[in-house]
């Protein structure tokens, strides 16, 4: 369970809108994210983003704006953070020694009722390669919660609806331990928060952009989620650049996967 949540009950905050941004440039991708949460409660709550780091990803940047209200990071060492609580530190970097991966936390602070929060979070992470050489990025759940509510499509800057979308094969390819703060009574349910993949009640606005970029072309282009489009930069000299959007409409029920077939230098 992942995202924007109610520190008092673990609820999750409906989330808005989504604009995802990123950049491969080899085996490494940056992305920026800008997440757009609401509380739709009646009562102001107390905020807590949790994010799950992928393996080898790293968190450069995090904001969060809440009524005009700037709350930044500071990430502190693991050993540091031992004895750490949310009410101490704005950042945490917490070890799950189960998944041997580590989680994200920042308390956001009060959320008055109907206020709108604005995150952005930018990571840095090494891709890895399949056994023919392509590389393969797959977006955290967080960043394209599965809507559990009522079906339906939602807005999506990138094409029209759809009922069922395949998957995309272009240019000829083939196709935590939990905090000691919540005890150790608690381990199942905590570990649950932590892990579960991220969900949210009802469907949101996405964008969805990848430049992919480097001294390789772009040979081939799949996706086993969804219909792509790739588009040249127009100001561009060369073709060592390449836009990557969603062809259709994201159907809430999955999370993007992109493949890359790379050509030589």
């Amino acid at each position: 369970m992942v995202g924007l949540r109610n520190r008092s009950t673990w609820e999750p905050l409906l989330l808005k809108a989504s604009c995802i941004r990123s950049c491969a440039n080899g085996c490494s991708l940056g992305v920026t994210t800008d997440l757009i949460y609401a509380n739709t409660d009646s009562e102001s709550v107390e905020g807590v983003f949790v994010y799950p780091l992928g393996e080898k990803e790293v968190v450069v940047g995090f904001e969060a704006v809440i009524a005009g209200r700037l709350v930044g990071v500071q990430i502190q060492s693991r050993g540091k953070l031992k004895d750490c609580c949310l009410d101490c530190c704005p950042g945490h970097l917490i070890l799950d020694e189960d998944l041997e991966r580590t989680t994200f936390i920042v308390g956001t602070g009060a959320i008055g009722p109907m206020e709108i929060v604005s995150i952005i979070i930018s990571t840095t992470l090494e891709l890895p390669t399949l056994e023919n050489g392509a590389i393969r990025i797959a977006y955290p759940s967080l960043l394209t919660p599965v809507v559990t509510g009522q079906p339906g499509a939602g807005k999506s800057e990138n094409g029209g609806k759809s009922d069922e979308i395949g998957g995309t094969s272009c240019f000829g390819a083939t196709s935590g331990k939990p905090e000691r703060v919540l005890g150790e009574s608690k381990h199942t349910c905590a570990h649950a928060i932590f892990t579960s993949p991220a969900a949210n009640p009802a469907p949101y606005e996405l964008n969805f952009q990848l430049l992919v970029r480097g001294a390789c072309l772009l040979a081939g282009l799949e996706s086993p989620t969804h219909a792509l489009r790739a588009d040249a930069d127009p100001s561009a000299q060369s073709a060592s650049s390449t836009y990557i959007t969603l062809a259709q409409e994201h159907p809430y029920d999955r999370h993007i996967e992109v493949i890359l077939h790379l050509s030589g230098p």
